[in-house]
């Protein structure tokens, strides 16, 4: 699967995490915009956000 293949490069890429997750979204492009939100709880010393905000 496609996610497998991002994650196994990710991985390779070394980075100090404890795990990954991969989500993969394929839609048709018709020139129409697409959101998606994503949460993730974790257990940490500081509470770290990132946000991804991509448009084409």
């Amino acid at each position: 699967m496609l996610t497998d293949l991002i994650k196994y490069h990710v991985i390779d890429m070394g980075f100090q995490r404890y795990k990954y997750i991969v989500t993969l979204i394929i839609g048709q492009d018709i020139h129409r915009g697409v959101r998606v939100v994503s949460r993730c709880m974790t257990i940490t010393p500081r509470r770290v956000i990132t946000i991804l905000d991509c448009t084409r």
